[in-house]
């Protein structure tokens, strides 16, 4: 579920969010009738290997993710806002949609 979508100041890239599988995604859009993956990160989500959720078939998915680790302490939730700061160097992520779906979806998170 795309939650959040964004494109750089310098229309390079478009940056993207699936909240329940949990990762960020980053295309290369300088072609755009070809974009490209050209980054992801997994922070959280639904599909983490250690989930009840067992993935059948993806394309894109080699294995599923392992949850992650920040200084030692799980991170619970998963992407849901994104900025990417006004130098293109830093993308800002937030992990809260809407407390009731926080709390249905990630209680662990709340």
């Amino acid at each position: 579920m795309i939650t959040d979508i964004l494109i750089s100041l310098d229309d390079k890239y478009l940056y993207f969010n699936n909240w329940l599988q949990g990762d960020v995604r980053q295309y290369d859009i300088t072609d755009r009738r070809n974009p490209k993956l050209v980054g992801q990160v997994f922070l959280g989500g639904k599909i983490l290997s250690d989930s009840k959720i067992r993935v059948i078939e993806d394309r894109e998915l080699e294995s599923q993710p392992d949850p992650v680790l920040v200084k030692g302490r799980r991170l619970y939730g998963a992407p849901q806002m994104i900025q990417l700061s006004l130098d293109g160097k830093r993308l800002y992520i937030s992990t809260s949609i809407f407390k009731p779906w926080d709390i249905q979806f990630y209680p662990e998170h709340v």
